[in-house]
């Protein structure tokens, strides 16, 4: 259970978790990874959520663990601000274009932010968080060495596909597909889904 509910937020405030099974742990994390019975910090008090942020959390007891849980809270005057080498962006995308699996060879221009030109021009400033607001938000979360690693990730390796000539076999044996939380947000504040 989370005290505030997954969307939109433009305060600070203090999120509270808890577990239905009296005297379960509960493990979360702040980087997209999956909580585990050793994985993530052990929750002991409220969290402050100051920006955004998603929170993963499991409860973890004798009889096994819940499922996780995934909130994502989405702060809109940093995501319009947000730096190409902001914290949640990879270490391999430093500076632009220089995400470059193949050694090299074929260069995929990465860009972790939105384009300043268009988030300060006269036309458009005011109307970008009204934009961002107005339409749901898909957030989708994995771990972030199932995106990012240079071996396995499947971002950084877009194009090796399972049974295709020439591509490699998957490292982790999972057909290059990986598990990710998807979270449907209603900008209006309505339940919206989430799916592990």
């Amino acid at each position: 259970w989370f005290s505030v509910p997954r969307g939109f937020h433009s305060a600070p405030f203090d999120l509270t978790i808890a577990a239905a099974t009296p005297g379960a742990q509960i493990r979360y994390t702040l980087d997209g990874s999956a909580p585990g019975q050793t994985a993530g910090a052990v929750y002991t008090a409220a969290l402050r959520i100051t920006g955004t942020t998603v929170v993963r959390a499991v409860a973890l007891s004798g009889n096994g663990q819940s499922v996780i849980v995934t909130h994502s809270y989405l702060f809109v005057p940093q995501i319009k601000n947000q730096p190409h080498d902001a914290p949640s962006c990879p270490a391999a995308f430093a500076a632009p274009d220089d995400y470059s699996p193949n050694g090299g060879a074929d260069p995929y221009p990465a860009d972790c932010e939105m384009d300043p030109a268009i988030v300060t021009h006269a036309n458009y400033a005011g109307a970008i968080e009204g934009a961002l607001r107005a339409l749901p938000a898909l957030s989708l979360v994995a771990d972030p060495g199932n995106l990012w690693d240079a071996d396995y990730g499947i971002y950084y390796n877009p194009n090796e596909k399972d049974g295709v000539p020439g591509s490699r076999p998957d490292p982790l044996n999972k057909k290059w597909e990986r598990p990710i939380s998807l979270e449907w947000i209603d900008p209006n504040g309505g339940p919206g889904f989430f799916e592990n």
